[in-house]
């Protein structure tokens, strides 16, 4: 049986931590996921995202995994991101590759979004990660 009184106070905890810490900037949500390989649903889902949240802008964050796990390298899946932000800037502010050694839990996610002067107010994924 799920523990929605738990679940509640971890959002309403989470809604703290990201609105105590305000650059006035530009509201966004985050949208964390490996893109391994990037592809036209992961497109629909920021899109999706941006619509759910009154069309705020969305800044993928890809975690890459070291080593053999990631096909590509990072200076590929940079250019990847650039032009993909280019094209779909209308629903894209940014897109931030999640640094190596880090630990990948949401505020630390979000405290990159903060570092680029933007506002990080919502957060999507994939339907494979609602459970995560």
């Amino acid at each position: 049986m799920v523990n929605f009184k738990y679940m509640i106070q971890h959002v309403k905890l989470f809604e703290e931590y990201l609105l105590t810490e305000t650059n006035s900037g530009e509201r966004v949500a985050i949208f964390p996921g490996r893109f391994m390989p990037l592809h036209l649903g992961h497109i629909q889902a920021f899109g999706a995202t941006s619509y759910e949240f009154d069309h705020i802008r969305v800044i993928p964050i890809q975690i890459v995994k070291p080593g053999p796990d990631s096909p590509f390298p990072k200076t590929l899946l940079e250019k990847i991101a650039k032009a993909v932000v280019s094209e779909y800037h209308n629903i894209l502010a940014d897109w931030i590759i999640f640094p190596e050694g880090a630990k990948t839990v949401i505020p630390q996610m979000a405290k990159l979004v903060l570092e680029k002067g933007l506002d990080p107010v919502a957060i999507g994924c994939g339907a494979d990660r609602l459970n995560d």
